[in-house]
């Protein structure tokens, strides 16, 4: 993987905005005036300083999905689905599958297994009714470590969800990008693809596993090549693949060593 595929997504800003930002910032502090938690920088593409007003945009344009939902979980960083901005977007990813309340002709997820604490998450997803086809992506390592997630939308919506090194722990995003420019959503589609192919090649050297699943009917492809399964023997085989993942302990990772922070997000959009 190059150095611009493990750069991924973090180049969205320019230099210029980059600097522009930070001018704001500093003149909204000496003003003593709060700056708005988002705004529209170019056409198509808004910024959200606010983590709750970010998950509830994306868990609404999840609500409207009309063909597609592609997410990811790469970031070794918990989630506290005791929070409602979270619990209502992992809401919406299950309704996507069971089509409560809206249609989706497919839905997919690409997680990192860098936290045990994942597991529950891809365990709900697969145990999930409904029709609409689900694609796991399951992978116990990378080429890089991404410290931001990506989501888009029926491939002409994204977000992108930063995780920069000041952000407190009980937070998981400092600040988002929204878009609907087809330039923009074109490369978080092409991101999401690249990590797709990447499980592709992981999986025959057994560090990655992908799921498919349609109703009842489950296939795992790992190293060992495809298999039809039931949902227990497919929960099984999931639990097994997490073996070995860290756990979270007061907030910070057992094995520190195998988990590294992205340094090259652009800090200053905020």
């Amino acid at each position: 993987m190059s150095e611009n595929d493990k750069q991924g997504s973090s180049n969205v800003a320019s230099n210029d905005e980059k600097q522009q930002s930070n001018t704001k910032s500093d003149s909204s502090k000496k003003s003593g005036k709060k700056s708005d938690s988002s705004k529209t920088r170019t056409k198509g593409v808004k910024v959200y300083q606010n983590e709750v007003e970010a998950f509830i945009a994306l868990t609404e344009c999840i609500k409207g999905a009309k063909t597609s939902v592609l997410t990811t979980r790469l970031s070794a960083h918990e989630v506290d689905l005791s929070k409602d901005h979270l619990r209502d977007f992992n809401d919406a990813l299950t309704n996507a599958l069971e089509k409560k309340d809206y249609f989706a002709r497919k839905v997919k997820r690409i997680v990192v297994t860098n936290l045990h604490e994942k597991l529950n998450g891809v365990l709900s997803l697969i145990k999930c009714e409904g029709k609409v086809p689900l694609s796991l992506y399951l992978i116990k390592k990378m080429g890089a470590d991404y410290n931001f997630e990506v989501v888009v939308i029926d491939n002409n919506k994204a977000f992108v969800l930063y995780r920069d090194n000041d952000t407190p722990d009980s937070d998981i995003c400092s600040y988002s990008f929204f878009c609907e420019n087809d330039a923009f959503v074109t490369k978080e589609y092409m991101f999401f693809d690249m990590l797709t192919k990447e499980a592709e090649k992981l999986k025959k050297e057994g560090d990655a596993m992908i799921i498919e699943k349609t109703g009842e009917n489950i296939t795992i492809y790992n190293r060992d090549g495809k298999e039809d399964c039931d949902i227990s023997k497919a929960l099984h085989k999931v639990e097994d693949f997490f073996k070995g993942s860290p756990r979270k302990k007061q907030g910070k990772d057992i094995n520190e060593n195998n988990i590294s922070q992205h340094d090259d997000t652009p800090k200053s959009v905020q």
